[in-house]
């Protein structure tokens, strides 16, 4: 065989090669990321427990923390009050079985926002925290 024959014979077998591989990776079905890479758990919901639901299993109407209520005296109000001023979920943020505050997960609506953060606002101070603002995020931790 001629060495210009040869040449056209790996060029065609190397095509080949390519085109192969090509369509194997376009074909195959997209790999799915687990949900600890993703941060939820498997309905693709938020990480944390839903704080109305955490405070009605633990049949308490606040966050008892070492023997004593921690944050709002009436938690399962003030959960009620951020989803009425649109809230999408809140969450509990906790340490073990030990609550440490709420996450809220915010609405797009700019009002409905602001209602949010004026809520946070009356709260955060009384536990020695820093007062909240829009600055665009999607979520807002109320710390106890």
């Amino acid at each position: 065989m001629s060495k210009e024959k040869r040449s056209a014979a790996m060029f065609r077998v190397r095509i080949f090669a390519f085109f192969s591989l090509f369509l194997v990776l376009a074909l195959r079905p997209p790999a799915q990321a687990s949900a600890a890479q993703e941060g939820e758990d498997a309905s693709h919901g938020p990480a944390e427990p839903e704080a109305g639901r955490w405070l009605e299993d633990k049949e308490q109407p606040c966050f008892f923390y070492r023997g004593s209520c921690r944050g709002p005296e009436r938690a399962d109000t003030l959960i009620r009050r951020l989803y009425r001023e649109g809230a999408v979920f809140v969450g509990l943020v906790a340490s073990g079985d030990d609550p440490l505050g709420l996450r809220v997960y915010l609405p797009l609506d700019e009002e409905k926002r602001e209602e949010i953060f004026a809520i946070a606002n009356e709260l955060l101070p009384s536990a020695g925290s820093v007062l909240s603002r829009e600055e665009g995020q999607d979520q807002l931790t109320i710390w106890f």
